[in-house]
């Protein structure tokens, strides 16, 4: 039997959007772990040639997710589209079994 994992509670969308576009690099970096330090979002990144390295932190962003839960995007690009449909406060939740 499954259950649900409320992983963030509230966030705001143009949070979320400027942070993927701030570690992507014009689309460079797509996949990527946001790490949760209990207060920041982290990722660190590097293209798969590594020529470009990037560091992003989203200041007090971590405070809605439930501790030490980090998430994997695989397709940043894909993500942000999906999430531009959405209202401008997110939860995100995850079906756990």
């Amino acid at each position: 039997m499954s259950k649900l994992l409320e992983i963030i509670k509230f966030m705001e969308k143009k949070k979320i959007e400027t942070f993927i576009k701030k570690y992507t690099l014009g689309k460079t970096i797509d996949s990527v772990i946001w790490k949760n330090n209990k207060e920041n979002l982290i990722v660190t990144a590097m293209t798969s040639d590594k020529k470009l390295f990037a560091s992003v932190q989203l200041e007090n962003a971590a405070k809605g997710f439930i501790n030490g839960v980090d998430v994997g995007i695989l397709t940043s690009d894909r993500w942000k589209k999906m999430i531009s449909v959405l209202e401008d406060n997110i939860t995100f939740t995850l079906d756990v079994d």
